[in-house]
């Protein structure tokens, strides 16, 4: 049995290859991006909530505490009289108790000739329904923690993946971290597995004449290919020459499709629950940063050619039982294998 990985020195194509590969399967932190409130609002709107919100003088936004009182302070203020506003005995209890009402709606406006402010006369208000866009104060913190990703490795694949009659075509990307901690490892790869045909109409094969409408399919065999760049690292392919000859092991107990053409004059199409495939002595070489590739190839045999455009192939990672039956009735029994999804692990 011989485990060599992949090659010790690599041509600089390979090793951009490489980079490039990461790069794409990065994930950034997530970054601060502030709604912009143009053109809903203007300027001047924009530049008047902030005028007024200066002018609060709020203790949190400056050095100098003006009027920014405490409510205990406001309170003292209101029973000693010495806010510049009278009171009755209820409207305290009222106010102690949080009942009071203000009309929180009315826009106030003032002349900047009243407030002592410098520059030519215009009215300042606050309009609270105006954002408040660009005001900085010293509260503001936008710092990012990023998360610790302790995971050894990633991988990267989709649902209802559809893998046409014998063509190679990628089942999952295997991206190995930083913190792995060994040299190699021994997977286990398992994915549902359905069988998919389409055809029609009805077309008489003068060689074999009949007029059957049954057909059935059968998944012959799968092949695993492993990729490192475009390098094949490792394949149950007997027809293959990989880097490491420690083959991975192949199992399913598939059910072949067998359906029954309803009107054969039409088109028709089935996906057939087939079980689950699972791959295992999938040894690779786990060097930080390394990226794999796993494809597979499906080997399917038609039993009936009566009718034109046939075209079957097998759905890996499916995602549901639904099976979708269109002008066929099912001769046979989907398989009862419970479908956990795709998984990936030693």
């Amino acid at each position: 049995m011989s485990t060599q990985g992949p090659q010790e020195s690599y041509p600089i194509t390979s090793i951009c290859e490489q980079i490039n590969r990461r790069a794409l399967l990065n994930v950034p932190p997530p970054r601060y991006t502030p709604v912009c409130p143009y053109p809903q609002y203007t300027q001047f709107q924009l530049d008047m909530r902030r005028k007024a919100e200066i002018l609060k003088y709020r203790a949190n936004a400056s050095n100098l505490k003006t009027n920014n009182f405490t409510k205990a302070e406001k309170y003292s203020m209101l029973v000693n009289g010495t806010a510049g506003f009278k009171y009755s005995q209820q409207d305290l209890l009222d106010i102690s108790n949080g009942i009071i009402q203000c009309n929180v709606n009315t826009i106030v406006q003032t002349p900047t000739s009243s407030c002592d402010v410098p520059g030519p006369v215009i009215n300042l208000y606050l309009d609270p329904s105006i954002p408040l866009y660009h005001y900085t104060t010293n509260t503001n913190s936008y710092g990012i923690i990023n998360s610790v990703d302790d995971s050894l490795w990633t991988t990267y694949t989709s649902n209802d993946l559809l893998f046409l009659e014998n063509i190679l075509t990628e089942l999952f990307t295997l991206y190995i971290h930083n913190v792995i901690t060994q040299n190699y490892y021994t997977y286990v790869v398992e994915t549902p597995v359905a069988i998919s045909i389409t055809g029609g109409p009805f077309v008489l094969n003068p060689i074999d004449p009949n007029t059957t409408t049954k057909i059935t399919v059968s998944i012959n065999n799968v092949y695993v290919y492993v990729f490192y760049n475009n390098t094949l690292v490792t394949s149950n392919d007997p027809n293959t020459t990989p880097t490491i000859t420690n083959f991975p092991q192949v199992t399913n107990d598939f059910v072949p499709l067998s359906l029954n053409v309803t009107n054969k004059t039409l088109n028709f199409s089935a996906v057939f629950f087939a079980g689950l495939l699972q791959i295992s002595n999938l040894l690779l070489f786990t060097q930080p940063g390394f990226v794999y590739d796993i494809k597979l190839q499906f080997g399917l045999t038609i039993s009936d050619n009566n009718f034109s455009n046939l075209s079957a192939g097998a759905y890996c990672n499916v995602s549901t039982y639904n099976d979708n039956i269109i002008n066929c009735t099912l001769l046979s029994t989907p398989s009862i294998d419970t479908n956990s999804g795709f998984s990936f692990g030693t």
